[in-house]
């Protein structure tokens, strides 16, 4: 084992070269014994986030932010603005009438975004509206050239 060896100064310390022939190192390193029976191993400890309760902590949350309740009108206003102004939830909230506020819509979109697809909606609403404008503007091509 390499902490149980003694290297003393005075010892030859050989390394083979490129043909294979032993040479003497002139001036090598000592290396000294290994201390870990003397010291502990260093040890992390990381106190970042750490709860010395955490059901403490999930019930005063429970208690500082009920669950708001949203009836079905104001659910179909967040669909509709949503559609509008995706993830523009102070806009949003300004249009449900000051009854949520945006950290009441933020909490209502990530409560209910995969039982919504709102990604989905927003991609099909898209679609409609660029085949909206699509329709509209050759319309008003024709209408242009009857005209001429």
């Amino acid at each position: 084992m390499l902490g149980n060896r003694k290297s003393d100064p005075g010892q030859d310390h050989h390394h083979l070269d490129s043909n294979g022939l032993k040479r003497t190192i002139q001036g090598a390193a000592i290396l000294p014994d290994i201390l870990y029976g003397k010291l502990a191993p260093p040890r992390f400890d990381n106190r970042n986030g750490f709860l010395a309760d955490p059901f403490q902590v999930l019930r005063q949350s429970a208690l500082r932010s009920p669950v708001i309740l949203w009836t079905a009108e104001e659910k179909a206003t967040f669909r509709r603005m949503y559609l509008q102004k995706p993830k523009n939830f102070g806009y949003i909230a300004a249009c449900l009438d000051g009854s949520k506020s945006v950290a009441d819509c933020v909490a209502y979109y990530y409560a209910s975004k995969r039982k919504e697809k709102y990604k989905e909606q927003v991609l099909a609403n898209l679609r409609e509206l660029s085949k909206k404008k699509k329709s509209t503007s050759t319309s008003k091509q024709r209408k242009q050239k009857r005209v001429k």
